[in-house]
């Protein structure tokens, strides 16, 4: 099997799976390899990739708090934040001045628009309509709350590297729920002891697939669980030096090469 991360990883600098990649996923498909994706998205932000790499496995999401399968539309093993986290890092993100992101079991919501809600809005009205993700403004998150909904990642967007590291910190007060970044300036606060490694394993034993017969490809710090899980743990040229300690191989490209494509094709069975 070959697990893959989205942005910074499987994605160019333009959000797009680059040609040799996509020959050689698909290639590995005909070949009997399962491909998977392990993202840090949501799955509505997940599934124009899906469709593109006509996958039949279900997605990693929101770093590994829940499996999607797109076929069923519906969401496998599960993990949601507490309802007391939840309204807890909402009072901490307001006082912090920071706007938050929740991400329920339909859509990707938020109160402010920043740049990073922002930049997917963008990019989502380039796709065709079915595979536009749902992205929702909410008046109030207090009223979205009291309607109980599961929220599977509380994501915090900030151009202060301080301001969301000190955030980070205090989320050691608070046992149930983990903070990965996912990118620079992008704090992802998940259910404490779910991530991309733990849903890989448990996805490639259902499957049965040994681990050591899995590839993952990844590049910033909420990839690191996976890389070291899989037998083969891939970090890109373009990773944080942290990752590519914790990788058995760091790609000789970073995601605007076609390094995931040589890779690929170098591991494929006969």
């Amino acid at each position: 099997a070959i697990a893959l991360d989205l942005d910074g990883t499987l994605l160019d600098s333009r959000r797009a799976i680059r040609p040799a990649s996509l020959a050689a996923l698909v290639e590995a498909q005909r070949r009997g390899m399962k491909v998977l994706v392990a993202t840090g998205r949501h799955h509505e932000a997940t599934r124009a990739y899906q469709h593109q790499l006509a996958l039949t496995t279900p997605a990693i999401c929101c770093n590994g708090a829940y499996l999607y399968d797109f076929q069923g539309e519906t969401l496998l093993p599960a993990a949601a934040l507490h309802p007391e986290d939840v309204a807890e890092l909402l009072r901490l993100a307001r006082t912090a001045g920071l706007a938050a992101k929740l991400y329920t079991s339909e859509a990707m919501t938020y109160e402010v628009l920043d740049a990073h809600i922002g930049k997917f809005i963008a990019w989502g009205e380039s796709l065709p309509e079915p595979l536009r993700p749902r992205i929702d403004r909410v008046e109030k998150y207090e009223t979205l709350l009291a309607e109980k909904p599961n929220i599977w990642r509380f994501a915090l967007f900030s151009e202060s590297d301080t301001t969301l590291r000190a955030f980070a910190q205090a989320l050691r007060d608070m046992p149930r729920v983990q903070g990965e970044f996912s990118e620079q300036n992008l704090l992802d606060i998940t259910p404490a002891g779910y991530c991309k490694g733990k849903r890989l394993t448990e996805w490639a034993a259902g499957a049965g697939i040994p681990m050591e017969n899995v590839i993952a490809f990844g590049n910033y710090h909420n990839d690191v669980s996976m890389i070291r899980a899989a037998g083969l743990g891939v970090a890109m040229g373009n990773s944080e030096p942290d990752v590519k300690a914790s990788a058995d191989l760091v790609a000789p490209g970073g995601n605007d090469s076609d390094a995931i494509a040589e890779i690929v094709l170098h591991h494929l069975p006969n």
